[in-house]
């Protein structure tokens, strides 16, 4: 299991209405082994065990990837770039990718707040996997009027 905590994430006035919001993931990386993320708002101390059940829950993604990497050295490497601009390729399969997590039940029970942390918990398909599950460049908060 892997945990992680963000700093504090600004939230929406509590009078500025919203429709949706999401928790936003990019650049996820996914050249190890699957894996499923459960996200919770304000509970850094959340224990493994909780789950769905534990305070401030907000939802769970799972990543299917690509696992170990069979092919000959540099088989898995991501491409430098385009070759040229006429370059159409579809991207690499292990490209990293931008995942969207809704949220919106979750923050509407706690707009009366300014700011939250979202605490991360990965958990691996295999249960012998070392090493960071998650790895990714960034996590937003983002509401949709």
């Amino acid at each position: 299991m892997q945990r992680w905590t963000s700093g504090p994430l600004a939230l929406p006035p509590q009078d500025g209405p919203f429709v949706e919001a999401t928790l936003d993931f990019e650049d996820i990386r996914h050249d190890g082994p699957s894996f499923t993320v459960y996200a919770y708002f304000d509970n850094p101390e959340v224990d493994e065990k909780a789950g769905e059940e534990g305070e401030g829950y907000i939802g769970r993604l799972r990543v299917f990837a690509h696992g170990h990497c069979w092919g000959d050295a540099g088989h898995c490497d991501l491409p430098k770039g385009p070759i040229h601009e006429f370059d159409f390729r579809s991207p690499q399969p292990m490209t990293p990718i931008d995942l969207s997590l809704d949220c919106t039940a979750a923050l509407r029970t706690i707009s009366d707040r300014a700011e939250a942390t979202v605490t991360i918990l990965a958990f691996s398909a295999d249960p012998e996997a070392e090493g960071d599950l998650l790895r990714f460049a960034g996590l937003s908060l983002v509401t949709y009027d």
